[in-house]
């Protein structure tokens, strides 16, 4: 986690096909630190100022959060479509991204979370197996509800012990299904 005094983070919109985002990322060299699903552009942002504010609290230290303007999401629009190619299914190019967010277990279940392969899927227990501590699947489904960068770190992936699909932070079960579906499908939806 990297958060220097001063950091400034540029915060733009993304619409998919099957849910919209608002994700930044670090000015200063582009990477993705923060992205949120949801259909509400107001809601998303008052999630995106609290997680932020949270942040600033915890680390004690001053950054500065702004939109970007069209086009410039610190990657010169890249980064934008990349997302979006994330969001619709039709491609999974390699974003950079600096996980900010988290405590140091967090840390830990998320690593072991982008070990996942596209499309495959895996249980709460088996990433606590992982990460070598087999009783901790609860503090693991904390973890995947913790995750600040919706999507790139797969907790949408992650199902629960009888394979079924449990809540979803960023739009429940409904959104969940329909995110595994297209990742599994061959060339999205």
């Amino acid at each position: 986690m990297t958060v220097a005094k001063g950091d400034t983070f540029r915060y733009f919109f993304v619409r998919g096909r099957i849910t919209s985002a608002v994700a930044a990322s670090r000015k200063s060299d582009g990477k993705l630190v923060y992205a949120a699903l949801g259909d509400d552009e107001s809601q998303l942002l008052q999630h995106l100022h609290e997680d932020f504010k949270k942040l600033y609290r915890r680390l004690d230290r001053a950054f500065e959060l702004t939109e970007a303007e069209d086009g410039e999401d610190a990657g010169s629009g890249v980064l934008t479509e990349q997302y979006k190619q994330w969001l619709d299914g039709t491609a999974w190019p390699a974003i950079r991204h600096d996980l900010i967010f988290g405590t140091p277990f967090q840390h830990t279940v998320w690593a072991q979370m982008l070990k996942l392969h596209r499309g495959q899927t895996t249980t709460y227990s088996a990433l606590a197996k992982g990460i070598g501590r087999p009783t901790a699947s609860r503090a693991v489904a904390s973890a995947c509800k913790a995750n600040e960068i919706a999507l790139i770190v797969p907790c949408h992936m992650v199902l629960n012990s009888k394979l079924g699909i449990s809540g979803y932070k960023w739009g429940g079960p409904v959104l969940k299904r329909k995110l595994i579906a297209r990742e599994t499908q061959p060339h999205g939806m």
